[in-house]
């Protein structure tokens, strides 16, 4: 088989069956199968996926989180290749195929994305860069002002740090030799520190322009906005302590306990995300 797409489902009954729908009436000329993997959901999309025949539909009894669902729907593929893909996400092209086509005829050692367009099909967010890992980037990041994303290159050929989470195609073997997501991390980060462990290996990551795909975003975590910052922060915790010296890591996080504590105005979100700062991490 040549593609294995994985969806993780969290009640968006009706964007994922969208995103099936498209991927598979844009499909052609290549073997792939859908792998959905659903979080618990409680609208309704069990009693409805489950006889889906388009799909293999697996069921979690808890939400295990959107990178642990992923090494689960990992697990039953059957692939050559991976395609991570969101359940908020449109498939305008054949885009598997293009995907595929173009990572049989180029390097095998590279994770790939597309360039995500949003709704009003204007740029959407389709990478970000690695946390910083020394002292002097960090206080640099810290300091300086935030830049406008830069669309300049939006369409071309283009290596990047991380491919946004919504759309990552890889090779299995890949994957594998890297033990997917790390399951310590919930939701938000799960692809930058997956990617991070991917670098290490030599394994590029790039953005090619021809697959088109929407992405409506944060369909799935709307209704936990609240604890977005507290959710995120914690992704970025585990980063820091797998991947930088024992004292960056700590001073990274009484930085971001103070800097909470001064500056949130919120009493209840400002005493979890405090909680969430100070808190000990148990990677083993």
């Amino acid at each position: 088989m040549d593609v294995s797409v994985i969806i993780v489902n969290y009640n968006t009954l009706d964007l994922t069956n969208d995103c099936i729908t498209s991927i598979v009436e844009h499909s052609i000329g290549i073997d792939y199968e859908i792998i959905l993997v659903d979080n618990a959901s409680s609208d309704g999309s069990k009693d409805f996926f489950i006889k889906d025949n388009r799909i293999k539909y697996i069921y979690n009894e808890q939400n295990v989180g959107f990178g642990p669902a992923n090494n689960i729907g990992a697990s039953y593929a059957h692939g050559k290749y991976l395609f991570f893909l969101n359940s908020d996400t449109l498939l305008l092209n054949n885009a598997l195929k293009l995907f595929f086509d173009y990572a049989e005829k180029h390097d095998h050692k590279t994770a790939y994305g597309g360039f995500l367009i949003k709704g009003d099909k204007s740029p959407a967010c389709s990478s970000v860069e690695f946390p910083r890992t020394t002292f002097k980037e960090y206080l640099g990041s810290v300091f300086r002002r935030r830049k406008k994303r830069d669309h300049h290159n939006y369409g071309n050929l283009k290596s990047v740090d991380v491919i946004a989470g919504a759309d990552i195609f890889m090779l299995k073997e890949d994957f594998d030799n890297v033990n997917g997501f790390d399951e310590h991390i919930f939701l938000f980060g799960e692809e930058v520190e997956l990617q991070y462990r991917l670098k290490k290996l030599g394994i590029d990551r790039t953005l090619i322009p021809e697959p088109q795909i929407i992405h409506f975003t944060a369909e799935s975590t709307k209704k936990t906005k609240n604890s977005y910052t507290r959710i995120k922060m914690n992704g970025h915790f585990v980063f820091l302590k797998k991947h930088t010296p024992w004292y960056f890591y700590y001073t990274a996080r009484l930085y971001y306990g103070l800097r909470f504590l001064l500056m949130l105005p919120s009493s209840n979100n400002k005493k979890e995300l405090v909680k969430t700062a100070f808190m000990s991490i148990n990677l083993d």
